[in-house]
């Protein structure tokens, strides 16, 4: 019984790794399709309350008519990984320029694979201990 209870736990855990990664999939796709890339600068670091050198910056970018934006990043840094001055990748919706928001090539690219083969990993687990418990009952 403790088998097959692990293994449906395997390939539920699976689909929902799956499911996940497919909407980040789409999310990104779609991002990708309707937002805007630019630059933007570090003007400002925050210290994160209650976390020892830990900092949000605080970013100005441009959109393409030449309006100038500021906003706070919603990520945290460590104080040797950022400083004023520096310029980091960003998009922007062009109807709604002020709710920027940073971004890396892991996150747009690599992420919602990831996702979705450790889904199928945990699947392909659960169906081989469910296969191996019902070739021992036999």
């Amino acid at each position: 019984m403790y088998k097959v209870i692990q293994g449906i736990f395997f390939i539920t855990l699976g689909v929902v790794f799956s499911v996940v990664g497919f909407r980040t999939y789409q999310k990104y796709a779609y991002i990708n399709q309707h937002y805007i890339k630019a630059q933007g600068k570090v003007v400002k670091l925050t210290p994160v309350p209650d976390r020892k050198e830990a900092f949000s910056p605080e970013i100005a970018f441009q959109d393409k008519q030449g309006q100038t934006y500021t906003l706070p990043a919603k990520l945290v840094y460590k104080q040797n990984q950022i400083a004023v001055g520096d310029v980091l990748p960003l998009l922007y919706a062009p109807a709604q320029p002020q709710k920027a928001f940073l971004y890396n090539s892991f996150n747009l690219k690599r992420l919602p694979w990831l996702l979705m083969i450790t889904g199928l990993v945990f699947c392909v687990g659960g169906t081989i201990v469910l296969t191996y418990r019902k070739k021992k009952l036999r």
